[in-house]
């Protein structure tokens, strides 16, 4: 199971998301993968203020 986590730095949400799925992980042995949305301006777009989003697979599940 792959779980990314669509985040921005100085993103408090985004940072207790991190937290929160650092610890649910490590029971089920899922991979966590951090993506800056303000790296790539296509991105930043398409999410916006709506960080953090948590896809698994590659399926959006929660957004902030």
């Amino acid at each position: 199971m792959n779980v990314t986590l669509h985040t921005r730095a100085g993103c408090g949400l985004c940072e207790e998301a991190r937290l929160l799925l650092e610890r649910l992980r490590a029971p089920i042995r899922s991979t966590l993968d951090l993506v800056d949305v303000d790296a790539d301006a296509a991105m930043r777009g398409r999410y916006g203020d709506s960080v953090p989003v948590v896809a698994l697979d590659g399926e959006e599940i929660a957004r902030a």
